[in-house]
């Protein structure tokens, strides 16, 4: 196993179930592990005691920002770095950085540009494309599949996590692990 795909967390995650779903091409099994693990994280960030089986991601999303800036770095890499690693750069936080620099912070351009919206209509998230026909840096969407989208929530809320993992991965990137 390369570096760059070693399971390594320092919140104590198996992250063997989404390396599995990623290394066969199970792109919305990854995404709702993926998911799965991000609430778990942030569940023992926050001192809860207990992960959910199927989490409310708009708790996710509406995590306060100061949370979401003590993201374990070993884990936003790992999580990255298994991403990247099984769709050839193709999807990751590492892309969605890329893209999101490229579009100068612009959520909206962003959505765009990674396939969230189709002609200025969010899509619900049985409609993202959970394959690598699907625009670069579409995947995570951190979502589940019982999850509707609207303006409110992924502008709001959801915008400001995924800016808040985007800086959290430029930070780590320039850390010490």
């Amino acid at each position: 196993m390369s570096a760059s795909t070693e399971l390594i967390s320092a919140a104590g995650i198996d992250y063997t179930q989404l390396r599995d779903f990623l290394k066969s091409e199970c792109w919305q099994q990854a995404d709702a592990e993926t998911a799965k693990l991000t609430y778990d994280i942030i569940e023992k960030l926050l001192g809860q005691s207990e992960a959910m089986e199927s989490p409310d991601m708009l708790e996710i999303a509406n995590l306060p920002f100061s949370q979401a800036a003590k993201f374990p770095c070993l884990d936003l890499q790992t999580l990255d770095n298994l991403w990247m690693n099984y769709s050839s750069r193709y999807f990751g936080f590492s892309m969605q950085k890329s893209i999101w620099e490229e579009v100068q912070g612009n959520y909206l351009k962003f959505s765009d540009r990674v396939g969230w919206r189709d002609q200025d209509n969010w899509l619900n998230y049985p409609e993202l494309t959970f394959s690598l026909a699907a625009p670069k840096g579409h995947l995570p969407a951190l979502c589940n599949s019982n999850w509707t989208m609207n303006s409110g929530t992924w502008v709001g809320g959801w915008g400001l996590l995924i800016h808040c993992f985007i800086q959290r991965l430029a930070d780590c990137s320039t850390s010490d692990l």
